[in-house]
């Protein structure tokens, strides 16, 4: 029997605080397993049981850094640099997520232990001063990496406006049967459920759903806004149910349960996973017209209704007329189980499997 291929994917952000990078690496090392591959995740976990049924090794505790309107929990310490560089050598191929993030991508990237792949996720508007002034001690790094991906246009714009060499596209993806087989969340007494996943910081919009949301309930009495994400437990409203951190269970039990899912973010998102997961489970999504939306759910094949960001008239409107059409609502349950579909791990792990197999070969 042939040994399974041996893969570290290591995630320079903590487990512990959900997030795009961290839910497309568990995800892809589930579906690997299918492929003949055995892949660890390497991430620091910050003290916290990580409740996933997918191996991970821990490599400390991570440091808060301010980033692209956000704070990034980072791999960045000596210790997690030095688990990562001892962890690599104990594969037969590193993944890196963020190669060129400052700590232990960065490190195993200067040292290349083994071959490497080099995915980049992150999108912003304009240039990146972190590539501008990192560019010296990162253009090794980039070098080092037999293999590029990027998970949008918008990711791989960021990255080659500093570096010159290829790199594919290769999206972010969604477990389709977990999300479209989970059991719904009951409602309670709720008419219409709106849903938001995300943490509560500005770049997310999470305020402007919320003050959006008054004038829904004004439209539509019985509807509620579920707000799930780290350190959201504590937001209060009428008709708003805050329910904090919650397992990947409960988060698919959620999706499945809404009537509509809300994306407002205002910028600096590459690629919507959410609105991957919202439309495997069959939810509409209403969500910002910003470029990493735009590029997953296309508003004319009805996966979804962009409105602008920032907009909280726009927002609060879109959100009534999808809730008050029910065919319309149909509508969107089916182009978006079909755009899901598309995306769906099992597709494209098996192309992730063969690109490993091409590169120890």
């Amino acid at each position: 029997m042939t040994e399974p291929l041996r893969v570290g994917i290591l995630c320079p952000y903590s487990l512990a605080w959900p997030g795009g990078v961290q839910t497309h690496v568990l995800a892809v090392a589930r579906a690997l397993e299918g492929r003949g591959v055995r892949a660890d995740v390497l991430a620091p976990t910050d003290g916290v049981r990580i409740d996933t049924d997918v191996r991970v090794r821990s490599l400390g505790r991570a440091v808060p850094v301010p980033a692209n309107g956000s704070t990034a929990r980072i791999a960045l310490g000596p210790q997690a640099i030095a688990n990562a560089l001892r962890f690599a050598r104990s594969y037969d191929l590193v993944h890196l997520h963020e190669p060129l993030v400052p700590g232990a991508a960065l490190a195993v990237a200067l040292r290349r232990p083994v071959p490497l792949v080099g995915t980049f996720h992150a999108a912003s508007e304009g240039g990146y001063w972190g590539y501008a002034l990192g560019r010296p001690l990162m253009r090794p790094a980039w070098n080092h990496l037999d293999t590029r991906l990027a998970v949008s246009k918008a990711a791989r714009e960021r990255v080659t406006r500093y570096f010159d060499g290829a790199i594919d596209l290769f999206p972010n993806g969604v477990d389709v049967r977990r999300h479209a087989e989970a059991s719904p969340y009951g409602r309670s007494a709720a008419e219409h459920v709106v849903l938001f996943v995300g943490r509560d910081e500005p770049r997310k919009g999470l305020r402007h759903l919320i003050d959006a949301f008054a004038e829904v309930r004004e439209a539509a009495p019985g509807v509620e806004l579920w707000i799930a994400g780290p350190d959201t437990d504590s937001i209060r409203g009428t008709g708003i149910r805050s329910f904090g951190r919650v397992d990947d269970t409960t988060l698919a039990s959620l999706f499945r349960g809404a009537d509509v899912f809300c994306a407002p973010s205002t910028f600096g998102e590459s690629f919507g996973i959410v609105l991957l997961e919202a439309m495997a489970a069959g939810t509409p999504v209403v969500a910002t017209d910003i470029p990493g939306y735009a590029a997953v759910a296309r508003p004319d094949r009805d996966e979804a209704v962009l409105v602008p960001p920032g907009d909280t008239a726009a927002l609060a409107g879109a959100l009534v007329s999808v809730l008050s059409d029910f065919a319309r609502r149909e509508r969107m349950r089916q182009a978006g189980r079909a755009r899901a579909a598309e995306f769906d791990w099992e597709k494209l792990s098996g192309d992730l499997a063969s690109r490993y197999r091409d590169l120890v070969s």
